[in-house]
């Protein structure tokens, strides 16, 4: 459990490092995300108590939960990007951390948190929960800049990566280059899934140098200045810890996807069936956008004639621009009146393409669990929880038979499986930042895929 609320800390930083970097979330748009788990932290509080359910205060305190500190952590962190909008997430996670380190140890908070009566004010009532926040908002926001560094794309590699990359990329093509000069949709292929391995490459020697960099912090704090892990007080050994077990865990799933790209390579039959699904879908869409656009146009040529011929030109100009770079040769040249539309429609048909290829790479190479859970890990932490109380509530677990404790974990994973994978193909969606039912989008696209599988 201790690594659990810890290692859920993680995720939900490491996925919202991306999105706080490019889109700062508003105050009142972060109290609406966590109304519904400070309602969830109260439901829980109210229902404990109805039942008796035993609880120790230690963990958190008499009134506060865990739910308490995840709802907190968007509403404080959107009003510190407020103050600080351009802040570095890793080095506001070591400042918090080191910060609430030092008046633990140097302030007597820690002998406070430990020694002081059960009685007084709302804070003294709810100290551990109240500290302990500080230690899971530094897990946050270095979980945040670590995600924000590794959910990365070709464009957004620093400048620092952009060599690495550059020239493992010209190692694949001088490798691919003596055997064949033409040119097919399994080569774009091969070559765009090229630069998504180097990508991984370049992520893990990222996660290796910072790994090894806080496991050494680590031994440093627990071994040398004996701080104990502590869960009770989030200090920085427990924070450590916590990031230190999530970033192996990452490095170990990435690995094994890295090396599995090695040998994986679909066959062109399935890319180019995968390709004719989605645009038969998309066709309709496409020809309505195509219209509307050629008409925008149409009313505009009308008022500025002049202006058209040199866009026009300059269209002309940069498609030739485009060709050759790309290789490509055209046998007839596109009419001046319907250049912006061919333009457009190719755009748009390679866009399609495109997307059929990801989705189904995405399908092959990403486990089905594994979706379903990072789609809903809100509502799968809930079931967890629920399922773990109904159990306690019904037998006394420190009596059970170890074959009879093994049955439970089975029946257990599997009940939480099996509702992840059902939420996800009715498209149900109950996470941090949002909360949708119906539409069942993700299903739809699952079976789009499992047809050419």
């Amino acid at each position: 459990m201790d690594l659990g609320v810890g290692g859920f800390i993680f995720s939900n930083g490491f996925v919202a490092g991306p999105r706080l970097r490019t889109h700062q979330s508003s105050i009142a748009k972060s109290v609406a995300i966590s109304l519904p788990i400070l309602l969830l932290g109260f439901a829980r509080l109210v229902s404990t108590r109805s039942v008796e359910y035993h609880e120790h205060v230690s963990e958190y305190g008499v009134h506060w939960n865990f739910f308490v500190t995840l709802g907190l952590i968007p509403v404080l962190t959107a009003i510190l990007q407020s103050i600080v909008p351009k802040m570095h997430f890793g080095l506001m996670g070591a400042v918090i951390m080191a910060i609430y380190e030092y008046v633990l140890t140097q302030r007597g908070l820690q002998a406070y948190i430990f020694d002081a009566k059960r009685e007084g004010n709302f804070f003294q009532l709810n100290r551990e929960g109240i500290c302990s926040f500080f230690g899971y908002w530094a897990i946050f926001f270095v979980a945040a800049h670590v995600g924000e560094r590794i959910l990365t794309t070709p464009e957004q590699l620093s400048m620092k990566e952009a060599p690495i990359l550059a020239a493992y990329n010209r190692k694949k093509k001088s490798g691919n280059a003596s055997d064949s000069d033409e040119t097919t949709s399994h080569d774009v292929a091969d070559q765009k899934a090229s630069n998504e391995f180097s990508i991984d490459l370049v992520n893990i020697i990222d996660l290796i140098s910072i790994l090894t960099a806080l496991l050494t912090l680590f031994a440093f704090v627990r071994y040398e200045l004996h701080h104990q892990v502590s869960r009770r007080v989030a200090n920085m050994s427990y924070c450590l810890w916590v990031i230190c077990v999530s970033l192996s865990l990452v490095l170990g799933t990435l690995l094994v996807d890295y090396l599995f790209t090695q040998w994986f390579n679909p066959d062109e039959s399935s890319l180019l069936e995968a390709v004719v699904i989605t645009e038969a879908e998309s066709s309709s869409t496409t020809k309505s956008r195509s219209k509307s656009k050629s008409t925008t146009r149409g009313s505009r040529s009308i008022s500025k004639n002049q202006d058209l011929q040199q866009r026009r030109k300059r269209s002309k100009s940069h498609s030739r621009g485009i060709s050759q770079a790309r290789g490509r040769s055209r046998s007839k040249q596109v009419p001046l009146d319907g250049a912006d539309d061919q333009e457009t429609k190719v755009s748009e048909q390679h866009r399609i393409k495109l997307e059929a290829v990801k989705e189904y790479i995405h399908r092959l190479r990403t486990p089905l669990i594994f979706d379903c859970i990072n789609r809903n890990q809100l509502a799968v932490f809930l079931l967890a929880n629920i399922l773990t109380g109904l159990v306690n509530l019904s037998i006394d677990t420190l009596s059970v038979p170890s074959h009879v404790a093994m049955g439970i974990l089975v029946a257990y994973l599997a009940v939480v499986i099996a509702a992840a994978v059902w939420w996800n193909e009715m498209g149900w969606n109950l996470n941090l930042n949002s909360f949708v039912i119906g539409g069942g989008s993700s299903a739809k696209k699952r079976s789009k895929v499992d047809k050419v599988e």
